[in-house]
């Protein structure tokens, strides 16, 4: 049978074991600070293929045990052991889009040099892109899906 090791305040599991002998272990013992918690229902099967701490959390209560959580909705978002639901994490969301938003200022960078080979007018095209980018994160601040961003068009 399969003991989960879980953080007793939260429910959250932070391990699992297949103990040799399962008298070793005792349900509700205290490990490294985390309770066991045995797999009654078989919810992992006695095999852990598939099975990893952020699909499962222990509810305490002695009929259900190990809950199923939801499916994580994006990278950018992170589970509340409070509620118990996905928390949307915009301080991740804003920290890549500026990121990619820096790398693409940064491989123009070239464009505003004094020795590049663009025309003036084909120099205001990226000066116009290049600022587009700066506005980016502002003009997108209330966004939740990164996937749906437009990103300014790089002119020709």
């Amino acid at each position: 049978m399969i003991a989960a090791l879980v953080d007793p305040t939260t429910g959250q599991i932070h391990a699992f074991t297949m103990p040799a002998n399962e008298s070793d272990i005792l349900e509700g013992s205290m490990q490294g600070g985390l309770q066991v918690r045995w797999d009654t229902q078989n919810v992992f099967i006695d095999d852990l293929a598939g099975h990893d701490t952020d699909s499962y959390y222990y509810d305490g209560n002695p009929e259900t045990r190990f809950i199923e959580m939801a499916t994580k909705p994006s990278v950018h978002h992170v589970y509340n052991w409070t509620s118990y639901a996905w928390d949307f994490d915009s301080a991740d969301f804003s920290t890549r889009m500026r990121a990619d938003r820096d790398l693409k200022l940064g491989m123009s960078d070239w464009t505003q040099n004094a020795d590049s080979p663009l025309t003036d007018a084909k120099k205001a095209e990226w000066v116009t892109y290049r600022q587009s980018l700066r506005n980016f994160p502002a003009v997108n601040a209330s966004a939740t899906d990164y996937d749906a961003l437009v990103w300014p068009t790089q002119p020709s």
